[in-house]
């Protein structure tokens, strides 16, 4: 073992000591803490979790030492450890090594979270000589390539366990369920006609000369809740706004997002928005606003085109599959809408659908076309 590591371990055994918290570790391979990573899916990408192999690679994760009556003792120190896999143990692992005390008296709390941007978000308990409730709090200004993961809290946990569907039963751990905090949007367009139905001579063409969204926050305040629950186990966090969009919005922090030019639209939809993420809100003001051209040919030669076609949107009034309005982007969705342009009439059409979960992203998806 490391030096660094036996200095971080007798200290926190000294600490236990004067505090009366059994803490003595057995320092044998199955005693050692490791994490096991749940994403929804059987755990099966070579060389770890495939959840996390989109990011990083890592994640962080801070501990809490705790028994009846004690306060608890930051066990990773009060900076946490960064947790990466391990690909000869098949384990996530903590950058030092560190063991379940061997007292059954004695437990630990783990609360793990992965962001793009190093963020140390705010967590405490309730209480300091015996909590019940622990708290988890982020303020950001979100950027289009944040992520934010919050696991689900593994309270009193005491030895490593197999608790998600794997591929190889060896794999144990710290429970460890990750969920998505913000929410992803992208958009399509495309052109209903590139040939006039009626007159196959007649052709269209549709450009997007610009775009951009108004009416959105793009900072805001996530306090989550988690209660303990007074046995071993895992569990979700609460939004302590008491909203399914989680988030509470600084609404000083409104700005347009713009969107370059597209040419040609035609009948195969192509990206005007890339996937990004956004802080997750209500749509009260959010607009889609848009200009036009559109050329009409007859046998190739043009024989009318009309610019500055403004077009424009209240995102809250698109429906999805169920005939339902999404007036909110919420946690953990992606939003994924496509326009429709008729040449002819000049109209936007919106054909909504709902996509179901898929393990191969880490988005739950709902689809608006």
């Amino acid at each position: 073992m490391k030096k660094f590591a036996n200095i971080a371990l007798t200290m926190v055994l000294v600490l236990a000591a004067c505090s009366k918290l059994e803490t003595s570790p057995v320092e044998t391979t199955t005693s050692r803490i490791s994490f096991e990573v749940g994403c929804y899916a059987p755990q099966t990408k070579a060389g770890g979790v495939s959840f996390l192999d989109n990011y990083a690679g890592s994640f962080r994760s801070k501990a809490w030492m705790r028994a009846s009556g004690i306060a608890p003792r930051a066990y990773f120190g009060e900076n946490g450890e960064t947790i990466t896999w391990d690909g000869a143990s098949k384990n996530w692992v903590p950058g030092h090594d560190y063991y379940w005390p061997k007292s059954s008296s004695s437990y630990i709390d783990f609360f793990s979270w992965y962001d793009s941007f190093s963020y140390d978000p705010s967590i405490v308990y309730d209480n300091a000589a015996s909590p019940t409730t622990a708290t988890m709090t982020w303020t950001r200004t979100v950027e289009a390539s944040d992520v934010i993961l919050v696991a689900d809290a593994a309270w009193r946990q005491s030895t490593n366990t197999n608790t998600y569907s794997v591929d190889d039963p060896s794999v144990a751990g710290v429970p460890t369920l990750f969920r998505n905090y913000l929410s992803r949007v992208e958009m399509k367009m495309r052109s209903l006609h590139d040939t006039d139905p009626d007159n196959s001579t007649v052709t269209y063409e549709v450009a997007l000369q610009s775009a951009k969204i108004s009416g959105l926050y793009h900072t805001g305040t996530l306090t989550l809740t988690n209660a303990d629950p007074g046995a071993k186990g895992s569990q979700a966090w609460t939004a302590a706004s008491g909203t399914d969009y989680a988030w509470v919005a600084d609404t000083g922090s409104a700005a347009d997002v713009d969107i370059a030019g597209v040419s040609p639209i035609s009948e195969t939809a192509v990206s005007i928005l890339a996937q990004r993420s956004f802080l997750p809100q209500q749509l009260t003001n959010a607009k889609l606003d848009l200009l036009l051209t559109i050329t009409t040919k007859s046998n190739g030669i043009v024989t009318a085109s009309e610019s500055d076609i403004a077009v424009s949107l209240n995102l809250n009034t698109i429906k999805n599959a169920s005939n339902v309005a999404i007036t909110t982007w919420v946690p953990n969705k992606t939003y994924t809408y496509t326009l429709i342009i008729n040449p002819i009439n000049q109209e936007i059409l919106l054909e909504p659908t709902l996509k179901d979960w898929s393990s191969d992203v880490e988005f739950i998806s709902v689809v608006v076309e």
